[in-house]
């Protein structure tokens, strides 16, 4: 199995994916998951869809041994903080972040924060596209 779609399951924690750990692409939207976790034993993993679920917080802990992830879509969360998006600054590989679509629908609060662009970019600074842009 290299790609799993479990959309709208009522899904509320990120668990077991030490079965399937040849993933490259995971679809988890439109569920109730809060913390982005059980994602370490993923070396594969280069696609991660988490919109519209209820992440408030990105902890850095929980993106290590992502070594290939390129892509996480996170649009219609909860974050609301740039401070969150230094956790992802160790995953080296990625290319691509979406916190809201590129029409400006399905927003996370913290794309409403004036310097958005402008932190993210910073602490991500080898990101090459940011809502689609």
């Amino acid at each position: 199995v290299t790609k799993l779609s479990l959309c709208r399951m009522n899904i509320s924690r990120i668990e077991s994916l030490n079965y399937v750990p040849n993933l490259v692409e995971i679809n988890l939207s439109g569920n109730q998951i809060e913390a982005v976790t059980g994602l370490s034993e993923l070396p594969k993993l280069r696609k991660l869809i988490l919109t519209s679920n209820k992440v408030k917080k990105l902890d850095m802990h929980n993106f290590r041994g992502l070594s290939s992830l390129e892509q996480i879509y996170l649009q219609d969360n909860e974050i609301g903080s740039i401070d969150e998006f230094a956790a992802l600054s160790q995953v080296s590989t990625l290319k691509a972040l979406y916190l809201k679509n590129i029409d400006g629908s399905q927003k996370c609060p913290v794309c409403d924060h004036p310097s958005y662009r402008t932190g993210i970019t910073r602490n991500l600074p080898r990101l090459e596209i940011l809502d689609g842009e």
